[in-house]
């Protein structure tokens, strides 16, 4: 399927490697993800083989043991020379919330967060959704971390982002820039690259695999399939495929249309 983005990396001498808490057997990505130019599928099922005490939650396998997996899969890169691209799909903040692996996480408090956040939901719920969320969270700075320490993000571009925003519930009129929007974080180690990002720029999911490509290779993506976010000069104008009546919309500093 040449549409797939994965395969640029494999024409540059990437290993494919796509990695997630979710069992192998979920929307049967153990086959399926082959097909998008994945060399390797992981899940669930080889993390608690290579982490038998890591526990397992109704969507899965805790974050920690998934970035512990990645590691080894760097560690390995290391050894064979060979770069190696790894996609993940963490499972922990997703409901049923819980704080896996018996990890203590510290208190929070749902009621301070703004008034457009809306409190529906039990006390003791709302509070648990967040507990989870900073577990995730805070194996994602352990990751990064680690990396660092291990000498690897001299070498290494990581990428972080939120799938979607459904977890809290908004008060939409005013606040639609919340109800859709999500995070990305871009760890980058060419120091002449980081001078051209711009965080005010409005960005999509459909730019993080060109951005990461531009920097790792040098390739360029056709611009009908996202911006190089760390280009000198990009086309302003971000382009999401989810909105009020899912026709989706593109927003930048001329405003926001709606797509039909």
């Amino acid at each position: 399927m040449a549409f797939s983005q994965i395969f640029h990396f494999k024409r540059q001498g990437y290993k494919t490697v796509f990695l997630t808490g979710a069992p192998e057997s979920w929307r049967q990505i153990g086959e399926t993800f082959h097909n998008f130019g994945f060399d390797k599928v992981v899940g669930s099922a080889a993390i608690s083989e290579q982490f038998p005490s890591a526990e397992l939650s109704p969507w899965g396998i805790g974050d920690k043991w998934m970035f512990k997996y990645a590691e080894k899969i760097l560690e390995d890169a290391e050894k064979n020379k060979q770069p190696v691209f790894i996609m993940m799909l963490s499972t922990t903040n997703r409901s049923p919330f819980k704080v896996p692996d018996n990890e203590k996480v510290k208190e929070t408090n749902f009621s301070i967060l703004q008034d457009y956040i809306k409190k529906d939901s039990s006390e003791e719920q709302n509070n648990l959704l967040l507990q989870t969320y900073q577990y995730a969270a805070d194996n994602l700075g352990k990751f990064v971390l680690d990396l660092d320490r291990n000498g690897w993000l001299k070498n290494t571009i990581v990428a972080a982002t939120g799938d979607h925003n459904a977890r809290l519930k908004y008060i939409v009129e005013g606040n639609w820039h919340h109800v859709f929007g999500v995070p990305i974080i871009f760890w980058i180690p060419d120091d002449e690259v980081k001078q051209f990002a711009d965080t005010s720029r409005r960005a999509s999911h459909r730019d993080i695999i060109p951005s990461l490509l531009s920097i790792a290779t040098n390739e360029k993506i056709d611009r009908v399939k996202g911006r190089n976010l760390f280009a000198k000069d990009i086309p302003d104008g971000a382009v999401s495929f989810i909105t009020w009546d899912n026709a989706g919309f593109t927003i930048g500093d001329s405003g926001l249309v709606v797509l039909k």
